[in-house]
């Protein structure tokens, strides 16, 4: 489920996701996130940590597209501008194959459907504060996008 669905965020389909609801919603309709996910179901917090990193660290380096720029301001995790991509990598930055959208997609999705299989429960990953940051300092997750207070 979950390769296909990115398959379609990379034909062009809209989607946004929900923690707090457990919902996805593609092209503004609910998809059910039960059954075969797709994704590999983690036993260890420090391992999904590892591969949740992996992905920001995707989202973070991805070619930023119009769409992904115009809801910049709404998005959960922190990716580089096209600016600081140029600074950082000179013109090279720019020929990642990997749209901001789709990498984004990759991380968002990954997230929900490992709360719903049980490979992430955000009461142990915010037992004790507030927030996540990971090793990239600009990896932050906060408690309010799983839990209400």
């Amino acid at each position: 489920m979950y390769n296909e669905i990115i398959e379609r965020i990379k034909q062009g389909a809209r989607f946004s996701v929900d923690f707090k609801k457990k919902e996805l919603k593609i092209n503004g309709k609910a998809v059910s996130v039960e059954g075969s996910l797709g994704i590999k179901k983690y036993d260890n917090l420090d391992e999904w940590l590892d591969e949740v990193e992996d992905l920001y660290d995707e989202y973070k380096y991805s070619k930023p597209t119009q769409r992904s720029m115009e809801k910049e301001r709404k998005s959960r995790f922190k990716a580089l501008s096209p600016g600081e991509l140029l600074n950082e990598f000179g013109h090279d930055a720019l020929s990642n194959p990997l749209s901001r959208d789709v990498a984004q997609a990759k991380l968002e999705i990954f997230i929900l459907f490992s709360m719903v299989n049980g490979s992430f429960n955000p009461d142990e990953l915010f037992a004790k504060d507030w927030y996540y940051q990971g090793a990239d300092k600009s990896f932050i997750m906060l408690k309010n996008w799983f839990i209400n207070n």
